[in-house]
């Protein structure tokens, strides 16, 4: 998506009346948002055609007259990929329901609210499962520093932007996300957790792939274990030293099912990772960012760029240079000896 131009494109449905609405180019960033603003010149049309269309069967069709353009201006604005962006629709669309039948205004710093979405989730817990409130609050807890600039949320440090792709994550970050998954008890959304974060910092591999790997394509090769990564783009990766043995428990408990167990969708692996909590609800685990972040360890350790772009089942090297933007420094005198002696 390109950035820094004003546009206009119509979507159906105001804030008040279910009328027409415009989404505005170069929407204002903010530092401290976790989500993403789009810096609009063109919103992808599908994307258009699908918020144009949404109805929510858990809304009543009256009531979302009422508040369906509300709730398309603050998804729209938000720069996640298409089953996100359903997901946080539906999540925000149950929300606004809520509040606009209990008397709360469409402002979205009322609706949004850490005080209005912890009431929410209380009401509606009795008749949802332990595993749907919790997504539910995780996202909303995302949403509300992303749409909102007054409510008193706690503010994420550092943004991703469209331009960065996905952001590796911090050691510190790395540090947590394994201690928290590590440390949970052992449920279902646990385990799910496990895997991917195991496969995605310890091989690479994002939600094309995380669903699919099974027990049997963890293979021990010399000095170690690689996987033997499902299409798109098959390849044997090398798994990580510092992730080989929680991988290779993982392998032998799956069998010749799937890691993440058989019959899960990609949709409840993400659900899993929506829900589970790290440092408090301060850092979200994506498998986008944990396969940069893999992408960035092995940059940061000098290995071969063909090596990466075939280990990371990549058409060229272009799609590094957003990650190697996070790499570390260089003394200036190591960069001339490395040259030097090339």
């Amino acid at each position: 998506m390109k950035h820094g131009v004003r546009a206009r494109r119509s979507i159906s449905g105001n804030a008040a009346e279910g009328g027409e609405f415009e989404v505005r180019g170069s929407v204002a960033r903010s530092s401290r948002r976790a989500l993403l603003f789009v810096d609009i010149k063109e919103v992808d049309p599908a994307r258009i055609a699908w918020l144009d269309a949404y109805t929510p069967a858990v809304v009543e069709p009256g009531v979302w007259a009422l508040i369906g353009g509300f709730v398309r201006e603050q998804v729209v604005r938000l720069d996640v990929d298409d089953e996100t962006i359903k997901r946080l629709a539906r999540v925000l669309a149950r929300l606004t329901a809520w509040a606009f039948r209990a008397g709360f205004p469409l402002d979205i710093e009322q609706v949004l609210d850490p005080a209005t979405v912890e009431s929410f989730v209380s009401a509606v817990a009795s008749g949802e499962s332990t595993m749907t409130v919790a997504v539910w609050r995780s996202d909303l807890r995302r949403l509300g520093p992303a749409l909102t600039t007054t409510a008193p949320w706690e503010r994420a440090p550092v943004p991703l932007t469209p331009q960065s792709g996905a952001t590796p994550y911090t050691h510190r970050e790395v540090c947590l996300i394994r201690g928290g998954v590590a440390a949970a008890a052992p449920t279902r959304r646990a385990h799910l957790a496990r895997v991917a974060v195991t496969l995605g910092l310890g091989v690479g591999l994002d939600g094309r792939w995380v669903g699919n790997v099974r027990g049997s394509d963890v293979v021990e090769v010399v000095d170690g274990l690689a996987v033997a990564v499902p299409a798109p783009h098959s390849r044997l990766v090398a798994v990580r030293t510092d992730f080989a043995e929680d991988l290779a428990a993982l392998a032998a408990d799956a069998g010749s099912d799937p890691l993440v167990g058989a019959g899960v969708g990609k949709n409840r692996v993400t659900q899993a990772l929506a829900a589970t909590e790290i440092d408090q609800g301060r850092i979200v685990i994506a498998t986008r960012r944990l396969r940069a972040t893999w992408l960035l360890a092995l940059i940061n350790r000098g290995v071969h760029l063909g090596v990466i772009v075939e280990a990371a089942g990549l058409g060229s090297p272009d799609a590094l240079a957003a990650v190697l933007r996070h790499a570390d420094p260089v003394d200036p005198e190591d960069a001339a000896k490395q040259v030097r002696s090339s």
